[in-house]
């Protein structure tokens, strides 16, 4: 493999030129679904906003959605893409439960939801670093 080519439903296609045309057609006609196709970012602000996600079956989308549950999972083949895209299309019950869950997935993983988990844990590390320090500083005292 090549840089800037990758395999694609068996077949050697430039890096990106299969998805370009899969994103337009997508976001002219649906742009409630919203898949990451090269990149990640923004995931979270989708799923948050209830958005029907569609996303690569690797990396970090598939360790956040359940395929079918809050969003679908698919690998690199164009053809699988534009069906499901199509089928979703045709299908709003669908796509209202998969947004549905997605914004409850989204939600989980807001600022406010995580900073007092993080939090927590900042303060049982330094709590943890102080006792190590604390216990270090004390004298041995032999019986």
């Amino acid at each position: 493999m090549r840089h800037g080519t990758r395999q694609l439903s068996g077949k050697r296609a430039r890096h990106g030129a299969g998805h370009r045309r899969v994103a337009g057609f997508y976001s002219a006609a649906w742009p409630d679904i919203a898949p990451p196709l090269t990149a990640n970012w923004g995931l979270l602000e989708i799923l948050g906003r209830g958005g029907c996600v569609i996303a690569p079956d690797r990396g970090y989308p598939a360790e956040l959605i359940r395929d079918d549950v809050n969003g679908i999972l698919l690998p690199d083949d164009i053809g699988r893409w534009l069906d499901t895209i199509r089928a979703l299309r045709d299908d709003a019950a669908r796509r209202a439960r998969l947004g549905r869950a997605a914004r409850v997935l989204g939600q989980a993983h807001t600022l406010q939801s995580v900073a007092p988990r993080y939090m927590t844990l900042f303060r049982q590390a330094m709590d943890n670093r102080a006792r190590r320090l604390g216990a270090a500083s004390k004298p041995c005292v032999d019986g």
